[in-house]
């Protein structure tokens, strides 16, 4: 995969390495959660384990290095545990050796408490999930025509805006943005310079509202839910240079699309 990626694009290491660097300390809590929530909590039998034939100890100690590796890449800002997904398959069969080699006392407290965490994430955040892609359908349908004859469009979340536009997007993230994985910041708070929108011909935005936050007036006073879009509100000139042309309508994704204005279309961006 490094030669592959070194070979197309002129790295080993994914640009996401560059466009979020880790967080010791976020890493460690997403992981603690995953360990809690997606049943490994199932594998903690030390007297267990020194029963265990090699094969399903490769697997324990697998597993332990996914956890790991999860954390000291900085966890992940986006909910369903995915980044300890592909680990779970080793976790159910390394819990069926340790209930094997345990008293089965032991064993129905610790398997009662894996599945109290999955219990737990189905009935809180299932339901949210399930809708994922209703409200994203929703927020495509809502804003296609304000994003209408946008040549490029600046977001965080450039997912649903590749089915909502076909214009240039930039990737205010950087994950897919080479230039702006370089910039200082955040996954979510890169300080985009006003000189950037300019220099790339961005002629809308698309921000995201705090939850619970109505477009205020001007909207340069929102309160927006990540670092970069406040910074981008808050950049001298950004009042005159874009103007709101829709905001969608579902509750805690309220995003705000912003067109240049006539006077700044000419190439005037913010600094």
């Amino acid at each position: 995969m490094a030669l592959t990626r070194l070979a197309i694009f002129g790295r080993a290491a994914p640009l996401a390495a560059l466009a979020k660097a880790p967080d010791a300390a976020l890493g460690a809590r997403y992981a603690l959660a995953c360990f809690l929530l997606t049943g490994p909590v199932a594998l903690v039998a030390p007297l267990a384990w020194r029963a265990l034939p090699a094969w399903p100890r490769g697997l324990l100690a697998a597993v332990a290095v996914h956890f790991l590796a999860v954390a000291a890449a900085g966890g992940d800002w986006m909910p369903l545990s995915r980044l300890v997904v592909p680990a779970l398959p080793a976790v159910v069969l390394a819990a069926a050796h340790v209930a094997s080699a345990a008293d089965a006392r032991a064993t129905a407290p610790r398997i009662a408490l894996a599945l109290a965490g999955e219990i737990f994430v189905m009935a809180r955040v299932g339901p949210t999930a399930a809708r994922v892609g209703a409200e994203r359908l929703r927020v495509v349908e809502e804003l296609r025509g304000a994003l209408a004859g946008a040549e490029v469009v600046a977001a965080l979340d450039i997912g649903w805006l590749g089915a909502a536009t076909g214009a240039t997007l930039v990737d205010l993230a950087g994950v897919t943005d080479p230039a702006v994985a370089a910039l200082p910041g955040g996954h979510t708070t890169k300080r985009i310079p006003g000189a950037l929108l300019d220099a790339r011909g961005v002629d809308a935005l698309v921000l995201l509202l705090a939850e619970g936050q109505a477009l205020a007036s001007p909207w340069t006073a929102s309160r927006f839910a990540r670092g970069v879009e406040q910074r981008l509100a808050r950049l001298p000139g950004a009042g005159e240079a874009f103007a709101p042309a829709a905001v969608s309508g579902v509750p805690h994704l309220r995003y705000v699309v912003l067109r240049r204005t006539g006077a700044e279309s000419a190439g005037a961006a913010p600094r």
